[in-house]
């Protein structure tokens, strides 16, 4: 009785068996076939995850130095900054081109340049890739936790304690000439035209 019970049970579970080995077959046919065309799109390679990254004013931001480009056709690849706290809404960084089955490897990354007027201090700055054959989707991106400085001796807006010589190059000296209200204690009855003693305007 038990090795009848087993042999029907197994009888019933020989086709379920044969179904589920089929089906994970097809899947798995479906997913080879699938992966040429994966492999076609156009790649940009950046950053692999999160990536510190600590500048200072004036140095670049590194942008992908790979770009593959294995269809048929010309593709320009174009590279978006997302909006972030230190340089504000989503924009376009720039463009570039490979002509069809090409890549190109760059021997250092293309940057993305900053200057004395970009804030200092620590934002997420993730620059995304796409193509004109693509869309919208992303086939590259770099993320970083970028932190920008100033350069040494400037404080960024804060000025330093003790001036050096770096620190003087940033600063631009306007002449201030002091002025008094004739009539007033300052003046010290002098007319307008007439100049005061120099000590007096501290007072």
């Amino acid at each position: 009785m038990m090795g009848r019970s087993w042999t029907h049970g197994d009888a019933l579970w020989r086709p379920l068996r044969s179904k589920r080995i089929k089906f994970a077959l097809h899947i798995a046919t479906l997913m080879l076939f699938a992966l040429p065309a994966a492999a076609q799109k156009p790649r940009a390679i950046c950053t692999l995850q999160l990536t510190p990254l600590t500048l200072e004013l004036r140095q670049g931001i590194p942008l992908p130095r790979t770009f593959s480009n294995p269809t048929a056709n010309r593709v320009t690849f174009i590279i978006t900054m997302r909006a972030n706290a230190l340089f504000g809404p989503l924009h376009e960084l720039t463009r570039l081109s490979l002509a069809a089955k090409t890549g190109q490897q760059l021997s250092e990354p293309l940057v993305h340049p900053t200057g004395l007027r970009t804030p200092v201090g620590t934002a997420r700055v993730i620059i995304d890739i796409t193509t004109d054959r693509t869309g919208s989707e992303i086939i590259g991106q770099c993320d970083y936790q970028l932190t920008m400085r100033a350069p040494p001796g400037v404080l960024g807006k804060v000025p330093p304690l003790i001036p050096t010589v770096r620190s003087l190059n940033h600063l631009f000296q306007i002449p201030v000439r002091m002025c008094v209200l004739e009539g007033s204690t300052l003046a010290g009855g002098k007319k307008a035209g007439d100049v005061i003693p120099g000590g007096r305007s501290g007072t």
